[in-house]
């Protein structure tokens, strides 16, 4: 089931009153997953690029894939069409760059078979797999790599928030909707980019999961 349906399914559910059958109504309701887990990772990828990613992720990610599904069941929980809710778009952000770190992972080792290596001081930056990326020295990939790093700067900048005035006083500064869901649909187009170029390198060498 692609993202929209599954959206449409949970809207479905009206909200009746708080009688004693419609809240065990509810309680059914609420046991049933609101997405399959075995398809969200390209449900999510359905989501950022607004159509079918027909292509299954669950065996080519193998023993990585709970970790990026956990991060795209997350960020399709908080979605909305079309976008999420402003308070929601940091989280939404932050937990699609998590889900895409683990697909880039997978891709540079056992789709490329790039030798990945640590700095000698065996310190990783969660911005890593994405400069490995840039590394391969192809145009494409050193775009998708640049445009996730790109997102990574969005997400701190969400997150980051002390700064210091110039009499030296610590302020928390605060981000309005309007500039959240700038940073929402700047982070949508980047990842557009950034997914649809993974999808096929994927496609090209699991050619046999594609749906």
């Amino acid at each position: 089931m692609n993202f929209s349906n599954s959206k449409k399914r949970y809207q479905s559910i009206d909200d009746a009153g708080p009688s004693k059958i419609d809240f065990s109504f509810i309680d059914e309701v609420e046991d049933e997953p609101r997405f399959n887990n075995d398809e969200v990772v390209e449900i999510l990828f359905d989501y950022i690029r607004q159509k079918p990613s027909q292509f299954k992720f669950k065996t080519p990610l193998g023993r990585d894939f709970e970790t990026a599904s956990e991060h795209a069941l997350i960020s399709l929980e908080i979605s909305e069409d079309p976008e999420p809710k402003h308070h929601h778009i940091k989280t939404w952000i932050e937990d699609t760059i998590h889900c895409l770190q683990v697909i880039c992972l997978v891709f540079l080792r056992d789709i490329r078979k790039y030798s990945i290596k640590a700095s000698e001081t065996g310190n990783l930056s969660e911005r890593f797999v994405f400069q490995q990326c840039q590394k391969i020295g192809e145009p494409n990939l050193n775009r998708l790599g640049s445009n996730l790093e790109e997102v990574y700067c969005l997400r701190n900048n969400l997150v980051h928030r002390q700064k210091q005035d110039a009499s030296g006083e610590v302020r928390i500064i605060k981000i309005g909707a309007s500039e959240k869901m700038r940073k929402f649909k700047k982070a949508r187009a980047l990842l557009h980019y950034s997914c649809s170029e993974l999808l096929k390198e994927y496609k090209k060498f699991y050619p046999q999961h594609k749906s």
